[in-house]
């Protein structure tokens, strides 16, 4: 305030010299020349306080962002992380599974294997079991058929006692008449 009042005496006093003196007048005319320099500088000093002051703000806010930003940089790598964690578990779990499916695949042709061979087994018993029955059937027909012929000669065998029998009591008659 004090420095205003010192620039209002000053022109007035510069106002009456310069009626008086003509290099008053230049003077004066410097004087208010540097007068407006100054008011124009006042200004720019004002906008550039403004500016400086919006600046300031403008990087409080930036740096607030930026350490937001850094936050959720942070998060975010803390979840890739926990995301590749997670990624490496399901890829092992994965080739286990794919490891048990090997093992059930061969286990599997292993068992279709061996049911394959059982039932090759089980179509020869069936064979050998018919060839069996069969050779039963030839062998019972065969005992029927020698049975049939034992019968006979037993037959054959009574008839010819009897005939001897019969034989011997003729002879056994005729000797005695």
């Amino acid at each position: 305030m004090e420095f205003l009042l010192a620039i209002i005496a000053g022109v007035i006093g510069f106002v009456l010299a310069y009626q008086f003196n003509p290099k008053l007048k230049e003077f004066s005319e410097k004087f208010d020349n540097e007068q407006q320099k100054c008011q124009q500088l006042e200004q720019s000093l004002e906008t550039s306080k403004q500016e400086s002051t919006d600046l300031s703000r403008k990087i409080a806010d930036e740096q607030q962002r930026s350490q937001q930003l850094d936050k959720s940089l942070e998060i975010s790598k803390q979840e890739l992380t926990n995301s590749s964690q997670k990624l490496a578990d399901e890829q092992k779990k994965c080739q286990q599974l794919e490891q048990s499916l090997e093992i059930s695949k061969q286990e599997s042709t292993d068992s279709s294997q061996k049911l394959a061979d059982e039932q090759q087994k089980c179509q020869q018993l069936e064979q050998s079991l018919e060839t069996s029955k069969q050779e039963l059937t030839d062998s019972s027909q065969k005992l029927t058929a020698e049975q049939q012929k034992c019968q006979q000669l037993e037959q054959s065998l009574e008839t010819s006692k009897q005939e001897s029998t019969d034989l011997s009591r003729k002879i056994a008659d005729e000797q005695q008449r």
